[in-house]
């Protein structure tokens, strides 16, 4: 267990799953293989419409007259924060729970970001 006790490992590996789902939410528009609820649905378009821009300026060390180098690599940790909300609705909306007040701080919080930056999809 990495030198953690049984709780602090759980809490652990629970995190890393997150944000492995959410990684891969970005780049399949899906949550562990099924369609995001269609409430969910928008959010997760707009943000992968940014995310591929976020990602082409990351792996190709050029910016963007959308993105600027310098502000890239916060942006792609903006998206995944989000990403990693959506995949806990998602979760919390497939067994009848509601959606976790984060939710929505995270997403007016990360669209703030990303339009301070002007990270915009034409």
């Amino acid at each position: 267990m990495g030198g953690l006790c049984r709780v602090h490992y759980d809490e652990e590996s629970r995190r890393t799953h997150l944000h492995e789902a959410a990684i891969t939410t970005l780049h399949t528009g899906e949550v562990e293989g099924a369609l995001v609820d269609g409430t969910l649905r928008e959010d997760l378009e707009q943000l992968r419409d940014r995310w591929f821009v976020v990602c082409d300026v990351v792996n190709s060390g050029r910016g963007k007259d959308l993105v600027p180098l310098e502000h890239a690599e916060y942006a792609k940790e903006w998206c995944i924060s989000l990403a990693e909300q959506i995949v806990e609705a998602q979760w919390a909306i497939t067994v009848g729970e509601t959606v976790a007040s984060t939710f929505k701080f995270t997403k007016s919080w990360v669209w703030k970001r990303l339009h301070d930056i002007e990270i915009a999809v034409k």
